[in-house]
């Protein structure tokens, strides 16, 4: 359904014609340049999505001022959990509706399997996701009681009354996929083949030996917490890199996509902040990966696989680009070092970087990037903490094992 209003620039009192596609949002906010004096314009609109009614529109935060449609008027396509077109004018005009103009790029099929996944991620979200920070707050304070008791009510009454400790691990950690995977990619199941293939190989003793130091370092309940507050700040801000996951879903079928279409959205300070946190975090915790393999494959988690030896301190210290060349000697390093940009990274780190809604690109005095490709890097970044938090469940297993 698409929502046509037109209404005047509040900057150079232009008419602007906006076509709106209505997305599930009760609240659909959305970011656009006004085609005449190219302002940034900041619209809202209001609906009731289960009457579906729209209930109003402001337009830089007032009630927009709506007139007549004049002759020849500037258009302003909007999508904002869709990437839309900017240049049809109706319905009748070729990519006039943002639904058919994917339907007939990805396929009926590609289309509908992307919208089912991503609304059924939020409404998991919806339903469950409250419940499960609190489950994860009674799993990483050890408060058993509670733990078993909220399992049984929200996931399971055939929780028995004393799980095993592997029982508790495994619960919460497929209640944080049962969230994310309908988001993470083909990268996420293969860095878990990879990795954790083979726990723990031939080398259990040495396996336990690492668990304990790791967990007497505190190393583990650390990474736990500060993983978990990255993924939960992701759950935060869904609506935000929402349309990310459709330019994904054209990389996974091999399908271009055309290069003029936009997200009407500006949540660059927002995704920023995020795929920063995402990326320090993961990089601080991989570590844990890495000595895990390197016991794994070699007996010795100072072992590295170019016959080099390194402390756990000494990797712990090394910078990112430092850990990338560490990483490029395993099978599954260069696959984990594919879920981030280091360069945009660098390039958006500082405070002068910014999103030009005009045309779409984030612009740092360093380099440039499609608006579009950072939202989509910042929804495959996600996969990092939540692969390092299956090590880091698998090494708390391996702890339990030895004391039980």
């Amino acid at each position: 359904m698409i929502f046509r209003v037109c209404t005047e620039c509040p900057g150079c009192e232009k008419p602007v014609l906006f076509r709106i596609a209505i997305s599930g949002e009760a609240k659909q906010s959305f970011a656009a340049a006004c085609p005449e004096c190219e302002a940034t314009l900041r619209g809202t609109l209001h609906t009731q999505p289960d009457k579906g009614e729209i209930t109003g529109f402001d337009l830089d935060g007032n009630p927009a001022h709506l007139i007549e449609e004049p002759d020849g008027v500037a258009v302003v396509n909007v999508g904002t959990d869709l990437l839309t077109h900017p240049g049809p004018r109706s319905m009748m005009d070729p990519d006039g509706s943002p639904f058919m103009m994917h339907v007939s790029a990805l396929g009926h099929d590609i289309f509908l399997n992307w919208r089912a996944r991503t609304e059924s991620l939020f409404e998991v979200v919806e339903a469950y996701w409250t419940s499960i920070a609190r489950w994860w707050g009674y799993y990483t304070a050890g408060n058993w009681d509670l733990f078993d008791a909220h399992a049984r009510k929200y996931w399971s009454d055939r929780i028995p009354d004393n799980p095993e400790p592997i029982e508790r691990h495994d619960a919460i950690h497929r209640a944080l996929e049962l969230v994310f995977l309908h988001v993470a990619g083909a990268e996420y199941v293969e860095l878990n083949r990879l990795v954790r293939g083979d726990f723990p190989g031939g080398q259990h003793e040495e396996v336990f030996a690492l668990a304990r130091t790791l967990d007497e370092k505190g190393t583990l309940a650390t990474a736990q917490v500060q993983l978990f507050e990255t993924l939960d700040e992701f759950v935060q801000k869904r609506d935000h890199w929402r349309p990310g996951t459709l330019a994904l879903a054209y990389d996974d079928a091999g399908i271009d996509r055309d290069s003029r279409w936009q997200i009407q959205r500006d949540d660059f300070t927002s995704l920023r902040a995020l795929y920063l946190s995402c990326f320090e975090v993961s990089y601080k915790f991989i570590d844990i990966a890495v000595v895990l393999r390197n016991v794994m494959d070699r007996g010795d988690p100072t072992s590295f696989p170019d016959g080099s030896t390194m402390s756990l301190g000494k990797l712990s210290k090394l910078k990112a680009f430092q850990k990338e060349e560490v990483l490029s000697h395993y099978a599954w390093g260069g696959m984990f070092i594919g879920l981030f940009d280091r360069k945009l990274r660098n390039a958006i780190g500082h405070s002068d970087a910014h999103h030009k809604v005009t045309t779409g690109r984030i612009v740092s005095p360093k380099a440039e990037w499609d608006y579009v490709e950072f939202v989509k890097t910042v929804v495959r970044s996600s996969q990092a903490p939540l692969f390092i938090l299956n090590i880091v469940k698998l090494l708390r297993i391996a702890n339990d094992l030895e004391q039980g």
